[in-house]
């Protein structure tokens, strides 16, 4: 369960946080409130990224390891400003950023996105930490999945359906055999931002060992055509997979109106597949 009082609670950590790191912020402005807390801490150009549920410490300090080594191989990320640090009265933790600021781009194209990617890619792979399997998300979505409580804002028979075709799909996974490589985890456009100086893939909290057909199925088809080398049959199932455990977060968070708009695209997706 996450804490109470959010985002109160997380802008106070953040404030907190930033303080004590030399940005006293006494304007901050609340970007985004989904499944995080992120925070510009104005008038500096940094943010601040609250976790609000018990895992947070864990994937926010994994997410600064990789962006710290990332960064200084001169992969196109967010760089990261110190360790992870708790603040507020709830004693959370936070990560400070350098602010990426958003350039106007009416869109994103198909091969910049496979390039973006492929960068990435390429500098992961020098990254010398321990990273989780990617099947490590998909068994930490199943829990939330068949917990009833946790998806009682879905339709019983939607959720029987989302059952069994996410865990027919996570079977069929499992069953691959290839090497496994670094990956971001969840590459899909809401985490690339459009800066004056290129494109910049933000939020690795998901980062770990798989396929890199797994990084693909969170992006338009186009942008895998212009990647290449991928196994087109792995890339179908993990694209479903994909639908399946978004719908499962996006349904469990569907008081906020954004994830139910999301949760109904993906759960169509899901009955659409043969």
């Amino acid at each position: 369960m996450q804490i109470p009082g959010r985002p109160a609670a997380a802008v106070a950590a953040a404030v907190d946080v930033a303080a004590t790191a030399g940005f006293p912020a006494p304007e901050p402005v609340v970007l985004q409130d989904t499944n995080n807390v992120v925070v510009h801490l104005a008038p500096h150009e940094v943010v601040a990224k609250v976790g609000v549920w018990p895992h947070s410490a864990a994937v926010l300090g994994l997410e600064i390891d990789v962006c710290a080594h990332l960064s200084t191989v001169g992969a196109p990320v967010a760089a990261p400003i110190g360790p992870l640090r708790s603040g507020g009265p709830h004693r959370l933790p936070v990560s400070l950023w350098h602010r990426l600021v958003p350039a106007p781009r009416p869109q994103l194209d198909d091969g910049e996105l496979a390039l973006l990617v492929r960068r990435v890619h390429d500098a992961l792979s020098t990254y010398g930490g321990a990273l989780p399997s990617y099947l490590g998300a998909i068994d930490h979505t199943r829990r939330t999945l068949f917990d009833d409580a946790a998806m009682a804002a879905l339709a019983t028979d939607d959720r029987s359906l989302l059952r069994a075709r996410f865990d027919d799909w996570a079977a069929a996974a499992r069953t691959w055999s290839g090497p496994a490589r670094p990956l971001h985890g969840e590459p899909h456009t809401a985490n690339v931002v459009v800066t004056a100086q290129g494109l910049r893939l933000i939020d690795f909290e998901a980062a770990g060992l798989g396929p890199p057909e797994w990084d693909l199925a969170s992006l338009p088809p186009g942008v895998a055509d212009r990647y290449g080398g991928l196994d087109r049959d792995l890339l179908t199932l993990l694209r479903r997979l994909n639908s399946a455990r978004v719908a499962t977060w996006c349904w469990a968070g569907a008081g906020h109106p954004v994830m139910r708009a999301h949760g109904e695209h993906h759960l169509a997706l899901v009955r659409q597949a043969d």
